[in-house]
């Protein structure tokens, strides 16, 4: 089938290792792959649309005719990027929360969706299927630059005699152990997470962490392990058959609301109005 979707992330625009990024992973080869039309954007290939997975390339932006889509999981312009002239440059914003959704559609009256991060359950198969008694081990993973939002869970944790565990690009000072992979292969990062009792995600409703999507919490839910955000959520998963029925339910939830071949629908919903809006404009043109 001819591939007249093309999907140029951060990590293929940046020359960045294969799969060293995750939002590249999430949002763009994870949707290609249930996608026949969509594929890895090729250089100098035409393609119908390309979507822009954080990726700011203004000069080609202009040049491009076709339909283009700025995907954005993480609000860059905190950082520096020149993300409102990118978005003049494009039919559509799409972000991975309904936060940054929100905070983005500020900037802009083109359209700004949320087609929030998915799972590929085909890399989620190595599932916990054993739960402990008691809890005796916590996992947190992600980036190095995110170790902030952790400490004070750690304290929480240590003071009631539960090891944390924390796998990411550096260690963590003070983590009871730390896992740092030579690569961020799913596999090799999903069998680790299953050994612990409970994951911990603290969430925050201020300060740039409240743009984060919940990926790594459907990460979790999809390998049936229970996450916790809060002292309450962790009292009422003491328990053993606490965690399995929590185990369950997220499982399905997650497999029901999150699995990616929905994004695969969003996108082309979306793709379908940019179509639709272009012809009425055109069609207004004709008749001025």
């Amino acid at each position: 089938m001819e591939k007249t979707i093309g999907f140029l992330t951060v990590e293929k625009y940046d020359l960045r290792k294969p799969n060293s990024v995750g939002s590249s992973r999430i949002r763009g080869k994870w949707v290609v792959k249930y996608w026949p039309e969509a594929e890895i954007y090729k250089f100098g290939k035409a393609y119908e649309a390309i979507i822009f997975q954080k990726v700011y390339w203004p000069q080609f932006l202009r040049e491009y005719q076709g339909i283009k889509i700025l995907d954005l999981c993480d609000p860059d312009h905190f950082g520096g990027r020149e993300i409102k002239g990118t978005i003049d440059l494009c039919d559509a914003v799409v972000t991975s929360s309904p936060v940054l959704q929100k905070h983005i559609a500020q900037f802009t009256d083109k359209p700004v969706v949320c087609i929030p991060d998915r799972v590929d359950f085909s890399e989620h198969q190595n599932i916990k299927k054993e739960h402990r008694r008691t809890v005796q081990e916590a996992v947190w993973f992600g980036y190095s630059h995110n170790f902030g939002t952790v400490k004070t869970s750690m304290q929480y944790l240590r003071a009631r005699g539960i090891k944390f565990k924390v796998i990411a690009d550096r260690d963590l000072r003070n983590a009871d152990k730390n896992v740092v992979p030579k690569t961020w292969d799913t596999k090799e990062i999903h069998a680790e997470l299953i050994k612990s009792d409970i994951a911990v995600f603290p969430q925050y409703e201020e300060g740039k962490y409240q743009f984060k999507s919940n990926n790594k919490t459907l990460t979790c839910w999809a390998l049936r392990l229970p996450v916790v955000a809060t002292p309450a959520d962790f009292e009422a998963l003491k328990s053993r058959e606490a965690r399995i029925e929590e185990a369950e339910e997220k499982y399905q939830y997650v497999k029901e609301f999150y699995d990616v071949k929905r994004s695969v629908e969003d996108y082309k919903k979306l793709i379908q109005e940019i179509k639709n809006a272009r012809n009425k404009t055109k069609r207004k043109k004709i008749f001025e």
